[in-house]
This record gives structure tokens, sequence and C-alpha cells, in this order.
């Protein structure tokens, strides 16, 4: 099944999904800055370009805080 790429931040919580390697050529990074990028293969170039990028400044909340 194929997945949709998609960065978000809601109440706190950072939403990743890095899509698929089939369909949409993408996948989830994390730079050395802490921040998320999202990136998309591009085969014609042989390079990847920024397609979403979070940096929420804080901490994200783990499973058991958002459980609480």
């Amino acid at each position: 099944h194929i997945h949709h790429p998609k960065l978000a931040i809601d109440d706190g919580i950072l939403y990743c999904n890095d899509g698929d390697w089939i369909e949409s050529c993408t996948s989830v990074v994390e730079t050395e800055t802490g921040e998320i990028q999202l990136l998309r293969w591009n085969d014609l170039s042989r390079t990847t370009e920024v397609m979403a990028q979070a940096n929420w400044g804080q901490k994200p909340k783990s499973l058991n805080e958002q459980a609480a």
C-alpha cells in the first residue's frame, strides 16, 4: 500500500509520514541541528529536494505524555 508523505505539528505533537520509496520516492531525515526534513528523490537529476521542514523548537511529546 502507498503512504502519502506529510510533516505536521498539531498541539505540540510532530507527525511524520515518510511516504514510500515506490511511488513518491520520499524519506524523512533529521539534520544535525535537530530539524526534521521530508525529502523527495529526483531520479532525473539524481538529487533530493526538501519538500517540508519542521523545527518545532521544543521536545515533542512522548507517547506516554500523549496518552495522559
